[in-house]
């Protein structure tokens, strides 16, 4: 398993969240668990950075960071 940085690109508002840190095996996966944890304030695939920070481990959400209004 991988660890994965994903961040949005576009702009970020209020109750919207910015960034993920996940655990999983490839990146479809990261973009996966990111986007079905949310229910909103998530973005389109397009404009979602996925960067490898450590290539070990379980899958699982590490750190979402979410912005409260």
């Amino acid at each position: 398993m991988k660890l994965w940085l994903l961040m949005r690109k576009d702009s970020v508002d209020y109750d919207e969240y910015d960034s993920f840190v996940v655990r999983a095996e490839n990146e479809e996966e990261a973009r996966r668990l990111a986007r079905d944890s949310t229910s909103n304030g998530w973005t389109s695939e397009d404009q979602v950075d996925c960067h490898i920070l450590l290539e070990e481990g379980i899958a699982e959400i590490i750190l979402g960071s979410y912005n409260a209004g």
